[in-house]
């Protein structure tokens, strides 16, 4: 007698359960929605909750609905294609974490000269003391000179580097 296996009924598209990458489209979307100016940031915030705790692909389409050139998730015949490097994180924060370390290194090569003027003047200022006022011509300035120089074409090269 052969074994009857209990068949599994046919659930329509809409009631599929929804995945991440699913989820994640909705939130794109919603964030160019957002962009295009279709959506306020408190509506946008709300949808973006709803997007996350949605189950289901009917959950996530209600939050489209009303946005135009939207198809609906359970109807899109669009596959994301897997990323290739899922730690890249996005290039607007890539650009300014570069931007913040080119601007903390420029900042720390004049911070050197700024230093070096100080403690440069400060031996002079001593040695014009220490002789009555009759110190021979301001010498430090040849030492502010070329550390300058130098920290200027840093700072150009580290400028035209990005």
């Amino acid at each position: 007698m052969p074994s009857q296996e209990p068949s599994i009924p046919a659930v329509p598209e809409r009631d599929k359960r929804a995945g991440d990458t699913d989820r994640q489209r909705v939130a794109d979307r919603l964030r160019a929605a957002l962009d295009e100016g279709r959506l306020e940031l408190s509506e946008y915030d709300e949808r973006l909750q709803q997007t996350y705790a949605a189950k289901t692909y009917a959950d996530l389409d209600t939050l489209l609905a009303d946005i135009p050139g939207v198809a609906p998730v359970s109807a899109s015949q669009v596959e994301p294609v897997a990323d290739k490097n899922p730690h890249r994180y996005d290039d607007r924060e890539h650009r300014r974490r570069k931007r913040r370390n080119r601007d903390k290194s420029i900042k720390q090569t004049w911070s050197g000269v700024g230093g070096a003027t100080i403690f440069f003047t400060g031996l002079w200022a001593i040695q014009w003391i220490a002789t009555g006022g009759s110190a021979p011509y301001f010498w430090p300035i040849w030492i502010f000179g070329f550390w300058a120089l130098g920290a200027a074409c840093a700072t150009w090269a580290k400028l035209m580097k990005d």
